[in-house]
């Protein structure tokens, strides 16, 4: 059946395709198969994920917080192709540059003075082998961990694994003996690192020191609830194994590469353990490869005594090439200090939820690892779904998040906040002067789960039938649902030339439209080429459609569509302009003017009966228009009052008062006169509230669009800018 299936198959796999066959032929881990529902994907790209039907997803889970460097890098694609081309595999009792040189740069990276390596497949199989290691050093058996976490699926990994996820497969290797943290779930908060050392000195004593080869922890736990140690916690650990001969081990699978801020979480405190296992971020996931290091030590244990280990795949030269070339780009594009900086950011929104949001119970984060803990009733602290378990609302969150192309990873009563360490400051979502980049951080905060939600004698248990309404946070790319944008004050409509505001021309429309949402605009002057990528080549209408529908839905209607360098093309391009713009539901085309040109397009405006808004620069005259004007009945003017002003030293008022039926739409801009600068809304010369206030008092149908051309100041960026500009609009229109 699958073979008949792949003969008729042809090009691409369409998502449904993927999904039946995976789902058929393959088994999905952690999951009752009759109820996985995976999401198809295609291709990736920086911090975003396609499906094949082209649904985007941005990927603040770093899929399984490992795709560090983000997805697709050049380098580290390179890299790959280069080894496969000169030396694919090699046994691993051989020795290969790609291992040497990879030894050696762990070395200088890692802590204190953990200096070698014995690589793996992945990050159980490291811990697997540190506990072996253990075992094999010291002479004794017994390995202490921690509950509250997760050190992999393999069987012995699994007996080290403290939370549910080990209930399953017990009876498993013996020796293993689990000791608490200083975190005891949401209700009953967290000990200090004293009462926790005091516990973990007690057990130590009870179990016997001498039995005990080891000590595993992560050093944040991961997917148990990004679980940072109170400061004390890490170095009490190391005394304690140093005074019984323990060995400490920091499972770093997760942690590592640059997630916390750090080369290795442990780096926080200043603590080197004895072993330290890694997967993961080494390679960024772009190819499998886990390790796990020691100190000299440690490693002198076997240089007359047999290492009892073994992998077919051990030093995989492949793997090895490509973590070299994912560490090298760590560094060339600074990753960790992005990730130490941005975190200070994430750290702060992350507090602003949990002061402000009635659902956050806890909020935690260090670097770009983070956490949000939900809860039914913030005084309780009463979780928003039961240990091991979900509810309805978590479910409906999680729906929420996939339908609004966000994936993280939900659990129980929380989701978590990992994103690609390449996210840049205006993704994550630092907005100067208190504006906000990410609308679901701004949705989360204004919109969501109010009072009126919650029906309960707790009074914070959601009601079902708001289920359908539930707007915990506002995706890129996705409206708020508790409201949509609406820039039209007094009837004039306030719009955005977009994306050449966003300073670019051809930025993605999902980030165009995100944008937009997040600074509350429902009108805009479209350039071609977000919609034309989208589309295709040759353009298809049906994908203009919905591209159409994707804005309206939420909440931005394209008003105008500006094209550059229509007087190169065919009659055949023209016409696919003007219907371009007919499906996208537009009132005009805008264009730069060229007088002469004016002629040509006016018989396409005549033919497909849509209005032409020529835009012009200081050096448009009013009679270049009204040229244009006697060409077509359909030319109109795009009027930059900025422009006009600067240009001519006289006001646009009266041109637009004797051709408002012409005026497609004004730009809105401030500039000096004579010819002088784009200067912040209210510092120029140009008459922005009197030309805005005769549209709203003539009520007169033409789109205010602002046109962002002025220097951004220090400390301050696009998107705040921006906002003063619609601010500025907002408040000459409602005076």
């Amino acid at each position: 059946m699958a073979t008949e299936v792949l003969q008729t198959m042809t090009g691409a796999m369409s998502g449904e395709d993927m999904v039946a066959l995976s789902k058929k032929h393959t088994l999905f881990e952690w999951s009752a198969q009759s109820k996985v529902d995976p999401i198809p994907v295609a291709r990736a790209k920086g911090i975003y994920f396609w499906t094949p039907e082209g649904k985007r997803f941005i990927d603040f889970n770093s899929q399984l917080m490992c795709v560090n460097i983000g997805h697709g890098d050049e380098r580290v694609i390179r890299a790959i192709q280069q080894q496969v081309e000169v030396l694919a595999y090699a046994n691993p009792f051989m020795a290969t540059e790609p291992r040497a040189r990879l030894g050696a740069k762990l070395a200088a990276i890692a802590p204190g003075d953990i200096d070698c390596f014995f690589f793996t497949n992945g990050g159980a199989e490291a811990n697997e082998n540190a506990i072996k290691i253990a075992r094999l050093a010291t002479g004794r058996n017994k390995i202490l961990a921690r509950y509250r976490s997760y050190h992999g699926a393999t069987h012995g990994s699994m007996m080290l694994t403290g939370d549910p996820r080990r209930w399953a497969v017990e009876p498993g290797m013996p020796g293993v003996v689990h000791v608490l943290d200083p975190y005891h779930g949401l209700e009953r908060g967290w000990e200090t690192a004293e009462q926790s050392l005091a516990m973990l000195e007690e057990i130590i004593q009870l179990e016997g020191p001498h039995t005990i080869a080891a000590f595993i922890l992560e050093s944040v736990s991961g997917t148990n609830g990004v679980l940072v140690p109170p400061d004390g916690y890490m170095q009490g650990v190391r005394e304690l194994c140093t005074k019984h001969g323990i060995l400490m081990i920091c499972d770093e699978v997760m942690a590592g590469f640059g997630r916390t801020g750090e080369w290795f979480a442990i780096n926080h405190w200043n603590v080197v353990p004895d072993m330290i296992s890694m997967a993961k971020g080494l390679t960024s996931a772009y190819v499998q490869l886990g390790a796990v290091g020691m100190r000299r030590a440690l490693a002198d244990h076997f240089k007359d005594k047999v290492f009892y280990g073994g992998l077919t795949y051990n030093s995989h030269p492949l793997a090895c090439a490509t973590a070299l070339a994912a560490i090298q780009v760590y560094e060339d594009d600074k990753l960790i200090e992005n990730a130490r900086k941005l975190g200070i950011i994430m750290k702060e929104l992350h507090a602003e939820l949990a002061r402000k949001h009635p659902s956050v119970g806890a909020a935690r984060s260090i670097g770009l690892f983070g956490l949000i803990e939900l809860v039914r009733d913030k005084a309780k602290k009463t979780p928003l779904a039961p240990f091991n378990g979900t509810s309805d609302e978590m479910q409906a969150l999680a729906k929420f998040f996939r339908q609004e192309g966000l994936y993280t990873f939900v659990r129980w009563h929380t989701f978590f906040t990992n994103p690609p360490l390449c996210i840049t400051e205006a993704e994550i979502g630092h907005g100067g002067r208190g504006v906000r980049k990410w609308a679901w951080w701004r949705g989360l905060l204004k919109c969501s789960l109010r009072a009126a939600l919650f029906k309960s004698e707790d009074a914070m248990l959601i009601n079902r039938r708001d289920l359908a309404k539930l707007a915990l946070v506002a995706i890129p790319g996705a409206r708020l649902l508790a409201a949509k944008p609406d820039s039209k004050v007094a009837g004039v409509q306030i719009g955005l030339n977009v994306p050449y505001n966003f300073g670019s021309r051809t930025m993605d429309g999902d980030e165009v439209l995100r944008r937009c949402v997040e600074l509350n605009i429902s009108a805009v002057e479209l350039r071609s080429q977000p919609v034309e990528a989208f589309a295709g080549t040759p353009v298809s209408m049906e994908k203009v459609k919905a591209f159409r529908k994707k804005y309206e839905d939420a909440g931005v209607r394209i008003e105008i569509v500006k094209f550059d360098d229509v007087y190169k093309m065919t009659d055949e391009r023209l016409d696919q302009c003007f219907e371009l713009a007919h499906t996208l539901g537009a009132s005009a085309l805008s264009c730069e003017i060229d007088v002469d040109g004016t002629k040509r397009l006016g018989r396409f405006a005549d033919k497909h009966k849509m209005m032409i808004g020529f835009h012009g620069h200081g050096a448009t005259k009013p009679e270049h228009w009204e040229t244009a004007f006697g060409y077509s009945k359909y030319n109109g003017a795009n009027v930059d009052l900025g422009h006009f002003f600067a240009g001519n030293n006289i006001s646009p008022l009266p041109f637009i008062t004797k051709y408002h039926d012409r005026v497609t739409h004004v730009h809105v801009k401030d500039r000096k006169k004579n010819d002088g600068p784009n200067v912040p809304f209210g510092e120029g010369d140009t008459p922005i509230k009197e030309a805005l206030q005769l549209i709203r008092d003539k009520k007169w149908n033409m789109q205010a669009t602002i046109e962002f051309e002025y220097p951004v100041p220090p400390g301050s960026d696009r998107m705040a800018e921006m906002a003063k500009c619609i601010q500025y609009c907002r408040a000459a229109l409602a005076s």
